[in-house]
Order: structure tokens, then C-alpha cells, then sequence
């Protein structure tokens, strides 16, 4: 599918692409620079964006396990879910506030920071 998608995108792209070049730009050499510029925004608005589903994503490389897929026809590597790392995560096992609302984790952060500023100030 995506090399179905890539290749229309091409067909479709490529005779805009030329239009652009022969009627903007006073010369032909201008409306070639032009094109040429208008590719290079493409290629780098298409590493932003893939940059940005895999760092959001949490994807990681890793070594796909072969065996296992030869045995069982699953997958070889995990595919963490799209915009992972933009999703709100519940609270880990063991990471001591046992609060899923964030604004009951930052009420329970500041008492905290209270409560260790008046050990400090010597209140307590």
C-alpha cells in the first residue's frame, strides 16, 4: 500500500513539478531553480515528518526475532502504537503518587515541596 501511495504521489507530483519549472522564473534556468527548491522543501517536510512519527511513536530499532516469526507468523519486532510518546501514560507500578489525574499529581507534588520547606525552615 505505501508503495502504491508513493508511486501515485510521484506520477502526480512530477508533471506539476515541470509546470512549475517552465512558467515561473524569467528564464527556464530560474523556473528549474525554482522546482529545485520546491523538491528539496518536499524531501525535508517528508524527514520532519518521519522523524516525527518515529520519535513520538517511542520506536526504537531493534533486532527482529526471526525465530519467532518463522515459528508463529507473527510479527518479528513490535510496532509501538502511532503519536505514543504524545498520549498520556497512567501512572507506572511504583512511581509512589498511585495517581492517575495529573492535577491530583501535581496537589500531591506541591504539598510535597510544602511539606519539605517547613522540615527545612525548621516548622516541623
Amino acid at each position: 500500500m505505501v508503495e502504491l501511495l508513493r508511486g501515485a504521489a510521484a506520477f502526480a507530483a512530477g508533471p506539476i513539478i515541470v509546470h512549475l519549472a517552465m512558467t515561473t522564473g524569467g528564464s527556464r534556468a530560474g523556473g528549474i531553480q525554482i522546482a529545485v527548491w520546491v523538491c528539496f522543501a518536499i524531501v525535508v517536510s517528508g524527514a520532519v515528518v518521519s522523524l516525527y512519527v518515529f520519535i513520538l511513536g517511542r520506536g526504537r530499532l531493534q533486532v527482529p526475532d526471526i525465530s519467532h516469526w518463522e515459528q508463529t507468523g507473527e510479527p518479528a519486532w513490535y510496532s509501538p502504537p502511532l503519536d505514543a510518546g504524545t498520549r498520556t501514560a497512567a501512572p507506572r507500578f511504583g512511581d509512589g503518587s498511585g495517581l492517575a489525574d495529573p492535577a491530583s499529581r501535581e496537589a500531591a507534588r506541591i504539598e510535597a515541596l510544602e511539606g519539605a520547606l517547613q522540615v527545612a525552615r525548621g516548622e516541623d
